[in-house]
């Protein structure tokens, strides 16, 4: 349920300066996918824009991959994820988390 007060989309969050506040790099919500082989059990994203930590991998936030085919998306998160950067990739694997399931 949203009222009047509660931004419904980022760039309402944005425009309303009532974005959370950035996340820790040991935030426990957060999982690392290092890029290398694909293993059992990953998921293809092709052709995305990342949120990437420099040295853990790929980030999923809660088990959604922090990642879009429009750049503006991952832009406009990056404030979330001081530490990050974006970067492209054609094909990526992320293991499947199913703790928010």
């Amino acid at each position: 349920m949203t009222t009047d007060r509660t931004p419904t989309t980022i760039d309402d969050a944005i425009r309303s300066k009532r974005l959370p506040s950035a996340r820790r790099e040991d935030d426990y919500n957060i999982t690392y996918t290092p890029q290398g082989p694909p293993e059992d059990g990953m998921v293809c994203y092709r052709a995305r824009w990342w949120i990437k930590h420099p040295t853990r991998g790929l980030v999923t936030w809660r088990g959604s991959p922090q990642c879009n085919a429009n750049r503006s998306v991952p832009d406009r998160l990056l404030p979330l994820y001081p530490w990050a950067e974006v970067v492209f990739l054609e094909t990526a694997f992320i293991r499947e988390d199913h703790r928010w399931d």
